[in-house]
């Protein structure tokens, strides 16, 4: 069975838009190595290159096909909830560390930090090339894909940027 062209463009990115996500996030990963923590380029880098991705993902409707059938991924939503309930536990605790707390002696490294960047972009890259099917099946309105796109933009914003 073979595709018709227009369905073969979509299916398989093309070099060009890919080669193009590896020198964004090249260039993202070294301003963020460059500059170091809470530095304005730091935030304009990463807000820069998140904001990119994420339109990307709003523009092409990524997800917009899925079927709606996909059950909601269990393992991310409780990532999250604990991840909630340790900062609900941190703010109410003053000697408790909060997550941020425990993991910027790790991304004080600048080789850490660009690292964790490139790994930021691809997997926005991914979520806008080809999301599993739970998280297409999120991704399916435009507001659960404004959500997922906006969490993972928000991510990297704080983690790599502040």
């Amino acid at each position: 069975m073979t595709l018709p062209r227009r369905a073969l463009a979509r299916a398989q990115p093309a070099a060009v838009a890919l080669a193009g996500c590896g020198v964004l996030a090249l260039g993202c990963a070294a301003a963020v190595a460059g500059y170091g923590e809470l530095h304005p380029g730091s935030l304009v880098a990463v807000a820069a290159t998140g904001t990119l991705i994420a339109g990307v993902g709003l523009i092409r409707r990524t997800g917009a096909g899925s079927p709606s059938e996909g059950r909601l991924p269990s393992a991310p939503l409780l990532l999250w909830a604990v991840l909630a309930v340790v900062e609900v536990v941190a703010l109410l605790h003053d000697d408790v560390p909060t997550v941020s707390d425990l993991v910027d002696p790790a991304l004080a490294v600048p080789a850490v930090r660009a690292a964790a960047t490139l790994v930021w972009c691809a997997v926005g890259a991914w979520l806008v090339a080809r999301p599993p099917v739970a998280v297409a099946a999120m991704m399916r309105r435009p507001a659960g894909r404004l959500a997922v796109l906006a969490s993972w933009l928000w991510l990297g914003v704080h983690f790599l940027a502040r």
